[in-house]
Order: structure tokens, then C-alpha cells, then sequence
């Protein structure tokens, strides 16, 4: 009965019949909106083209891309279908990422346009995290250096990341926390409050473990993430040396480099908790940034932590 809804829903919604159209028009405003050779509108990266973002205010762009973003939702689309690797909504998948890397080049260094949009954060934006839509690089561009909208972030976006890296340690959702810790080169105290109560209060689980090791004339430092197991069913346990010395012939470049750029979704198990590490301990040091001393003495005071 679902999969009929849901053809149903996609049917009705045109998409075959737009399709191309719609990614074909999506694609050359995302590529107009940014200066930069990349030609790819999922990768495409360069500085903002302040004119574009003004016509597309001015053109209230910004409701018409909602509305469209809302729609298979309104007929009856479920977000957690919205699966990479259903191929029935492929071509939805495709006009959605794009809707929301169009408003992500439209609110980048863009205070003005990030705050006229900030309604849809709560109503539509939120609601679509965790569903491979760009929604979170999206989110991410709207706060960042945002002062008045980081000002105003809540606990339950917090909790809400918290849920999301329950479901999936996605260092993608790490670097958001990280993003909102900070406003022009300055702490915003409040929210390294939230995160350090979220995270170090409530989800230790989500935290690296790390444990230091001397023998045979060297020191060893390995880490473990909570739930990470290996073939056998025992604690994943990986150390770090292993990425260190190793060179990439293909892509010129050292294991951990390679480890830190690749796609996430081509990397093996080991290499995802590598990187999910990293960026935790970026979010450490954001977290006590302008020296948060109840942060610094959890991080300086608790074992399990690489800085004891």
C-alpha cells in the first residue's frame, strides 16, 4: 500500500514530464549564483555573486523554491523515502538537492537573505535533515557567521543533531555544530553552553575513546568509537599509526588526506571512524574556544579524552 502511495504522489507531481527542465533551469542559477571554474552545481564552491543573490531576493525566489521543495510532500511523499538507493525517486532526489543548493549559494555571506528565509529552517528545512538532500550544508550556510540568527538557535536544533548523529556518525553533522560556534572570529558562548551540555552531559556515547599504549620502544595511540565493532563482533579499536605513512599513487596525496576528502559513502568502516574523528577533535577545539573553561575541564579532565 505504501508503494502505491507513493507513485501515486510521484505521478501526480509531473516529475517524469519536468524533470529536465526543471534540474536544467535549477542548474544555471546555482551556477550564476557563485564565481567559480567547477562546473558541477553539487560541488561548485566559489565566491557569491552578490548581484544574483539580490535579483533572486528581490524576485521573492526564495518562496517560489519552497513551494516547489514542499509539494511532493503535500501529495503524500514521505521523507524517509527519499532513499539514494531508490531508483522510483531518483529524479526527485535530483530537483530537491538542487532547490536546496540554490538556496545555499543564495544565503552565502548573505545576512540579509539568510534572515528572510529563517521561517522555512523550522517549518521545512528541519524537517528534511538526515535525508541525503544537502540539507545540512544548506542549514550550515544559513547560521554561519550569521550573528543574529546564531543569537537565536534553540536547544531542540541541537538535540535534534544529537538524534541525527544517534542514527548516523556522519561527520557531516559534526561540522554544523562546530560552524554555529563561532561569528566572526568570536565565540558565541551561548551555544558552545548548549553543545557542551548536549554532548558532553547527555551523549558521551557519541564522543572518540582514545587510549594511550607504550611497548616495544614506541607509543601507540588508538581510538574507538562507541558501537563500532569489527568482523568478529569486539569493540573497533584503530590506531592511527596506520594512516600516517601510507602515500595515495592515484591521487598523489597521504592515506589520511585521502581519508579526509573522499566521499564518505566510498570509504570502509575504518576509514569513516579516521574522519569522524578528526573532525571531532575540530569540534573540541571550537567548543572551547575564548578559553570555555567548563568545556576546557572536561576535555582536559576526562580519561577517555586524547588530551590527558
Amino acid at each position: 500500500m505504501q508503494s502505491l502511495r507513493a507513485r501515486l504522489a510521484f505521478n501526480a507531481l509531473g516529475t517524469v514530464r519536468y524533470h529536465q527542465s526543471v534540474v536544467d533551469t535549477l542548474t544555471k542559477l546555482v551556477l550564476n549564483s557563485t564565481f567559480d571554474e567547477d562546473l558541477d552545481p553539487l560541488s561548485r564552491d566559489g565566491a557569491p555573486n552578490r548581484l544574483m543573490q539580490k535579483l533572486l531576493r528581490e524576485l521573492q525566489a526564495t518562496e517560489t523554491i519552497f513551494r516547489m521543495i514542499r509539494a511532493p510532500f503535500a501529495r503524500g511523499i514521505q521523507p524517509n523515502w527519499l532513499s539514494k538507493s531508490d531508483r522510483r525517486f531518483k529524479q526527485l532526489n535530483d530537483i530537491l538537492t538542487l532547490a536546496y543548493r540554490l538556496i545555499k549559494k543564495m544565503t552565502k555571506g548573505s545576512e540579509r537573505n539568510a534572515l528572510a528565509l529563517q521561517k522555512h529552517v523550522t517549518t521545512t528545512i528541519r524537517r528534511h535533515l538526515g535525508c541525503g538532500l544537502s540539507c545540512t550544508t544548506t542549514l550550515k550556510e544559513i547560521f554561519v557567521d550569521k550573528r543574529k540568527l546564531l543569537a537565536r538557535i534553540e536547544k531542540d536544533l541541537i538535540f535534534q543533531f544529537m538524534d541525527l548523529l544517534q542514527n548516523e556518525k556522519h561527520p557531516r553533522y559534526i561540522d554544523f555544530l562546530l560552524s554555529i560556534c563561532t561569528a566572526g572570529g568570536a565565540p558565541m558562548h551561548a551555544i558552545q553552553d548548549m553543545i557542551g551540555s548536549a554532548l558532553l552531559e547527555h551523549n558521551t556515547r557519541l564522543l572518540p575513546i582514545c587510549r594511550v599504549s607504550e611497548g616495544n620502544g614506541r607509543i601507540t595511540l588508538e581510538i574507538h568509537v562507541p558501537g563500532q565493532c569489527d568482523e568478529l563482533g569486539a569493540d573497533l579499536w584503530i590506531d592511527l599509526a596506520d594512516f600516517g605513512d601510507q602515500h595515495m599513487q592515484t591521487e598523489n596525496c597521504d592515506y589520511l588526506s585521502h581519508v579526509m576528502q573522499a566521499p564518505f559513502s566510498e570509504l570502509d568502516t575504518r576509514e569513516r571512524v579516521v574522519r569522524y574523528f578528526v573532525h571531532c577533535i575540530q569540534l573540541y577545539g571550537k567548543l572551547c574556544f575564548g578559553r570555555h573553561q567548563g568545556n576546557l575541564k572536561y576535555f582536559l579532565m576526562t580519561p577517555d579524552m586524547p588530551f590527558r
